[in-house]
């Protein structure tokens, strides 16, 4: 959010700077300082299109991934008395790794956010082994770093198939637990990738709002009362609706420059 905001900064102070230009040089537009803009305009478009591949294929990278199949947690950097996996990350089982949230700082309105971290148990033994797991962008509700943790505990549950999401849908055929219970539900191949994202937007709406106003705390001491049923057909809970999936008729051009101009001005 930082460089966002910093580029959307650069960007209008530079509109108002020109502007007040404009009023200055009218009667000299050769001496008009096009060149101010620049510097924002740079900064948006590398921060937009070359970051990420710096951030992918060039800077180091540290991340935690989780080994369904072989129930594994792996950290990418150097930790103390670790087990190395065939990538030479080191390795823990999944049944080590603890997950807890904590106040991280305060903002200007005195609003306090979580962060989420995944250690081991004994990090006295294995130093290293923690790390911070982003969460959403709004993390002033500690819901969020609960439902985080709980969708990874889901994940490397082996008794039940994948969470059925847009992201692991074209995976699911890989995992034999899944794939049968998709093959003995009837579950369309193509169920997210044939639905508008439009509809998409609604569903995940109305999902944070379940998530912001979840009673994680009632639902661990009184199951029964608190706790949700999991929604395992989502197609048949949100069929698709084909009145939302109708092309976009804007000429590309019109789509192309509103997203170049968005670009420029703010990086996103």
């Amino acid at each position: 959010m930082g460089s966002i905001i910093l580029g959307a900064t650069g960007g209008i102070v530079s509109i108002i700077f020109l502007g007040w230009c404009y009023t200055q040089f009218t009667s000299k537009p050769e001496d008009f300082p096009f060149w101010f803009m620049l510097p924002a305009i740079g900064f948006n478009l590398f921060f937009l299109n070359f970051r990420p591949i710096l951030a992918r294929y060039i800077l180091p990278r540290r991340e935690v991934y989780f080994d369904r199949l072989n129930q594994t947690v792996s950290f990418t950097w150097s930790v103390d008395n670790a087990q190395k996996n065939e990538h030479g990350h080191a390795t823990f089982p999944f049944s080590e790794i603890e997950a807890f949230y904590a106040k991280a700082n305060h903002s200007q309105g005195h609003g306090v956010t979580h962060a989420m971290y995944v250690a081991h148990k004994d990090y006295s033994n294995h130093a290293g082994a923690f790390s911070e797991i982003r969460v959403k962008d709004n993390p002033q509700n500690p819901n969020y770093c609960r439902y985080t943790w709980e969708r990874v505990v889901r994940f490397m549950d082996l008794s039940k198939p994948l969470v059925d999401s847009p992201e692991i849908e074209p995976f699911r055929h890989l995992d034999p637990v899944t794939r049968d219970f998709d093959k003995q539900n009837n579950r369309p191949e193509k169920y997210w990738r044939l639905m508008s994202y439009k509809q998409m937007q609604q569903i995940e709406e109305q999902l944070d709002n379940d998530i912001y106003r979840f009673n994680f705390d009632g639902a661990i001491t009184n199951p029964k009362r608190w706790a949700n049923e999991e929604i395992t057909k989502p197609w048949e809970k949100w069929p698709i609706d084909e009145s939302l999936n109708q092309p976009d008729t804007t000429p590309y051009w019109k789509r192309l420059t509103k997203t170049l101009l968005r670009q420029i001005a703010v990086g996103v």
